[in-house]
């Protein structure tokens, strides 16, 4: 298992491009999506922490010490408490992942989905993120790649379903593509 990589439990999709790459700044389209974490979600924030850290070691190795000191660095993971203009950010942390390929999308079940409504902005989800370091034009940090996404199991939903753990996704979601 990759060390900067992350599975989430159930959080939030905000701005989410995921069905659609979009250019920003004229740079080469990209799959978006803003993650929101509540505070309480501390298995993910644990995890994202590590992962965190340990993209900062392979930044120092990487980049031979040019990388040390996390002042200087911009950091994916962002206290929503921090921004008092983003009262919908309260008791949670926001980070942004992006990908230059599309995320494999499905449900809980882990049955692909084509139906583009059915997730978006504003969608419970679990995620798979990838973090890593970056130096660029004297700028460097923490990257936070966008993976595959699972829509999760909402209240709303009655029919009943085994209890599926979201650490099995990328095994059984890569089986059954497999098998087709």
């Amino acid at each position: 298992m990759d060390p900067a990589k992350v599975i989430t439990g159930v959080v939030t999709l905000v701005n989410a491009n995921i069905w659609e790459p979009i250019s920003i700044k004229g740079n080469p389209p990209i799959y978006t999506a803003t993650i929101i974490i509540p505070k309480g979600e501390t298995k993910t924030l644990d995890g994202i922490r590590t992962a965190i850290k340990n993209a900062n070691i392979e930044g120092s190795i990487k980049f031979k010490g040019m990388y040390f000191g996390t002042k200087a660095k911009k950091m994916p993971l962002l206290d929503g408490d921090q921004n008092p203009l983003a009262t919908a950010f309260a008791d949670c942390f926001v980070l942004n992942a992006s990908s230059l390929v599309a995320p494999q999308i499905v449900d809980y079940r882990v049955c692909p989905i084509s139906d583009r409504a059915s997730v978006g902005s504003g969608c419970k989800v679990r995620v798979s993120l990838t973090f890593y370091p970056y130096m660029n034009g004297g700028e460097k940090g923490i990257g936070c790649m966008l993976g595959n996404i699972q829509k999760a199991l909402v209240a709303e939903q009655y029919d009943p379903i085994p209890q599926l753990h979201f650490d099995t996704f990328l095994s059984e979601f890569l089986h059954i593509l497999l098998k087709n």
